[in-house]
C-alpha cells in the first residue's frame, strides 16, 4: 500500500479479509455475514477517503468517496476484490483508474492493468504514464 503508516495499513489488511471472505460450507452463516462485510468496506472506503495522499488526488481529479465505492463495486464484481483494493488504498494507482474511467479506456484493459499493479508487474508510475 505504501501510502499508510503500519497501524492503518494493517487495519486495511484486516478490513480486506472481511470484505473478500468468500463462501464457506455455510453459505446461510456467509450470507448472515454480509453486513459485516458491508460495514468493512465502507470502513475501508473511509480510511482511504480521509487519508492526505488520496485525499489530494481526488480533489484534483474531481473524484468523491462515492466514487471510490463505485470502483470498488465494479471491479470486484469481476473477480478483484482485493487487487482493486489495493489499488483504491494507493493514490497513483486510484488515480490512474479515476483517469482511465474518464478518458474511456476500456474496462478490460483497466482491470489487466490492476491485476498486473497487484501482482507487482507493473508499478504506480508505470500505470499513471498510460493516462497522461
Amino acid at each position: 500500500m505504501g501510502i499508510f503508516s503500519w497501524g492503518k495499513s494493517s487495519k486495511l489488511k484486516g478490513l480486506e479479509k472481511i470484505i473478500t471472505t468468500g463462501p464457506t460450507d455455510n453459505f446461510t452463516q456467509w450470507m448472515k455475514d454480509q453486513g459485516k462485510r458491508d460495514q468493512a468496506l465502507e470502513e475501508y472506503l473511509d480510511i482511504c477517503a480521509t487519508d492526505d495522499g488520496i485525499k489530494t488526488m481526488m480533489a484534483g481529479e474531481a473524484a468523491s468517496r462515492a466514487d471510490l465505492k463505485v470502483i470498488y463495486e465494479e471491479y470486484s464484481k469481476t473477480g478483484l476484490a482485493n487487487a482493486i483494493l489495493q489499488t483504491i488504498a494507493n493514490a497513483k494507482a486510484l488515480q490512474y483508474v479515476v483517469r482511465a474511467k474518464k478518458k474511456g479506456v476500456s474496462p478490460l484493459t483497466i482491470r489487466l492493468n490492476i491485476v498486473e499493479y497487484s501482482q507487482g508487474k507493473l508499478s504506480e508510475d508505470a500505470l499513471l504514464q498510460q493516462v497522461r
